[in-house]
């Protein structure tokens, strides 16, 4: 190799370290493990009764870490909140580092596909609130909500009463709560 091709090559090397090392460090991501992915196992499904009332522009939630036969030892933080006056943009919504997301009815029936539909809302078969749009037209008998909870715990809440079948309805149901198993 001559001097030309070996210098040549040499700054070469030293222009592609000094690019690579000036370069601004990719932002870190922030989302919280349990709504980057699911668990890689859970504990055997319960079912448990639910509902939600309408309340005049104050929510109800739903504290899924607290129901069950695993229920956290500390209060925790509500997962879910139902606006029935939709008094705010969306009727179903997640609270601090938990997810929600309105499906299809018989869609995302395990805990990865409901814990996909939560977290990635603009995926097919994920329902969305539209201004103009009456809650009795969206959410109807089989339609569920898919949560993932601040503990990441998934549920899968399926509306099958629905009362009054008009403004500021209350909605009952049975809900699939799945529950991770600690890591080994």
């Amino acid at each position: 190799m001559s001097r030309l091709s070996a210098a040549v090559l040499g700054f070469l090397v030293l222009a592609a370290l000094a690019l690579g090392c000036s370069s601004e460090p990719e932002p870190e991501d922030t989302t919280p493990a349990h709504l980057r992915a699911p668990a890689a196992a859970y504990y055997p499904p319960e079912i448990v009764p639910w509902g939600v009332n309408a309340l005049h522009c104050e929510p109800h939630e739903i504290d899924w870490d607290n129901t069950g036969a695993h229920p956290q030892t500390a209060p925790g933080l509500p997962d879910l909140a139902y606006y029935g006056d939709h008094c705010i943009e969306d009727w179903f919504s997640g609270r601090a580092g938990s997810a929600v997301a309105v499906v299809e009815p018989g869609a995302f029936l395990t805990p990865t596909e409901c814990h996909r539909a939560a977290t990635h809302p603009e995926i097919p078969g994920v329902l969305h609130d539209e201004i103009g749009v009456d809650i009795e037209d969206v959410l109807r008998p089989g339609t569920a909500v898919c949560v993932v909870t601040d503990q990441g715990r998934v549920v899968r809440a399926r509306i099958d009463d629905i009362d009054p079948p008009t403004y500021a309805p209350t909605f009952r149901g049975e809900a699939t709560v799945w529950t991770p198993k600690p890591a080994d």
